[in-house]
């Protein structure tokens, strides 16, 4: 699958419906894959059985002679250089090698210039679950994708509980990765980032411009996955207030800030609130906050939303809560 940029603010791939990302869904010039070395051994045999030599499998391919030499000798290649070996099989009547039999045995996945690789990557994935609720909103909250052709998937929060959790959930999900716990600013691989933009459908670049909304599976997702989603957002972008003054009123609030010129609220408030709603969960706004300019003179307007009934503390600590032993605390005082 391949897209050209300037269409992407209109496209949304069949992952944010259904949550299910497919390794042939993404784009085949990014995507480099290293097989596991029995069935790449067996792979390079099948070709040369139907090809006698590699100049004529270069030739009937129509691949440059380069690029078969080094897949033999080992180097990782991209999805469309395997596409183009399939069809030259195809071609010579042999049909067991199928996307699906390349999908089943990747040892590493990366792209042409990173060096960073998600190892024995589980696909299809399936983001519509525990899991993939925390990644996805970890990114939409208190991470992000640097703007193509970075697409960095970053995550900044100095909560190393938090850290760990979006860690090993992501891992669990999506396959190894090679990541600092201790840094506050954890680095993904960009393979990842090129999953979550092409696979499910997250804008890349800044979100106060993208202003992103939450990917549709989500939104129709049960109880257990939208909890998911919602305690990783709280625990992000979410406070917990007991104030003094008011008679005492109590608070549970959720921000988010965007860019004025586009649009005039939040849509991940207005999802976050749909998603809350569907739980049982009485929600207030979205409500200006607060407006302030960039250092480029870009206007920029936080918006929250916000829960204010003690019965909906208490449907909020059962079917959500925090990892964030503070904010924990304060739920526990709030509920009482």
């Amino acid at each position: 699958m391949n897209l050209n940029n300037k269409l992407f603010d209109e496209y949304k791939p069949k992952g944010n419906i259904t949550g299910i990302t497919d390794l042939w869904d993404l784009p085949y010039n990014l995507v480099y894959i290293q097989l596991n070395d029995d069935f790449k051994s067996k792979f390079k045999e099948i070709l040369l059985k139907k090809g006698k030599t590699k100049k004529y499998i270069s030739l009937y391919a129509r691949v440059p002679f380069h690029e078969v030499m080094n897949f033999f000798n080992g180097q990782s290649k991209s999805l469309a250089f395997f596409e183009k070996m399939i069809n030259f099989l195809y071609v010579h009547d042999y049909f067991k090698i199928s996307h699906e039999t390349i999908m089943d045995n990747i040892m590493k996945i990366g792209t042409k210039t990173n060096g960073k690789f998600i190892y024995s990557p589980k696909f299809p994935i399936n983001f519509n679950c525990p899991e993939g609720a925390v990644l996805i909103s970890a990114i939409l909250h208190d991470g992000g994708l640097i703007k193509e052709p970075l697409l960095y998937p970053f995550y900044r929060n100095y909560n190393k509980r938090l850290r760990l959790n979006l860690i090993e959930k992501s891992i669990s999900l999506i396959g190894n990765m090679k990541i600092n716990l201790e840094d506050t600013h954890p680095n993904f691989p960009k393979i990842l980032g090129i999953i979550l933009k092409y696979g499910i459908g997250i804008c890349d670049g800044p979100k106060t411009i993208s202003n992103q909304k939450i990917p549709e599976f989500i939104i129709d997702s049960d109880d257990i996955v939208k909890g998911e989603f919602l305690r990783q957002a709280f625990d992000d972008d979410g406070s917990v207030y007991i104030r003094k003054d008011s008679n005492g009123g109590r608070v549970i609030d959720l921000t988010n800030t965007i860019d004025v010129k586009k649009d005039k609220t939040s849509n991940l408030l207005l999802d976050n609130k749909k998603l809350l709603n569907s739980l049982g969960i009485k929600v207030k706004g979205p409500i200006f906050k607060r407006e302030y300019k960039t250092k480029k003179g870009e206007t920029k307007h936080t918006y929250k939303i916000f829960i204010t009934y003690k019965k909906d503390f208490k449907i909020f600590k059962e079917k959500i809560g925090f990892i964030s032993e503070e904010k924990q605390k304060k739920l526990n005082r709030i509920v009482i």
